[in-house]
């Protein structure tokens, strides 16, 4: 039996780990925790700068619908007011010229009246639109 036991003791002394074993594997395990902390970290700055990106295209997207709809607006003003000079003009001389105006001219008034009203409020910002309509409508 005692022989038995030398040699059970003998294979187990070739099983068990070296000195130092648990020193390595503390620094193994701190430089995979370290390396998966530093994965970490790039994924959530990869998933910022993603973030950032779509907001600067959607900022971009609205600033460029945002000129395009002024633009639209003033080719839509510059248009209308093309197209109405001459009642401009007409209107112009009446208001110059004291004691002229006909029975018709002030239903033409309040329509070009009405038509600039329609323009500066479709010029103004959604926000201030919406702000608008809810203080008339109170």
């Amino acid at each position: 039996m005692n022989d038995l036991d030398a040699r059970l003791a003998a294979h187990y002394a070739r099983l068990a780990p070296p000195a130092g074993f648990d020193a390595r594997l503390a620094v193994r395990l701190a430089a995979e925790r370290e390396q998966v902390a530093r994965q970490d970290r790039a994924a959530a700055l990869r998933e910022a700068l993603a973030q950032h990106e779509r907001a600067r295209a959607a900022v971009a997207l609205a600033w460029r619908r945002a000129l395009w709809r002024n633009l639209a607006l003033a080719l839509a003003g510059c248009l209308l007011l093309a197209f109405t000079l001459p009642t401009w003009q007409a209107l112009g001389a009446q208001l110059a010229a004291p004691g002229t105006l006909s029975q018709q001219e002030p239903r033409g008034i309040a329509t070009l009246a009405l038509l600039t009203l329609a323009g500066l409020a479709l010029a103004l910002p959604t926000r201030w639109r919406a702000a608008a309509w809810s203080a008339l409508t109170r």
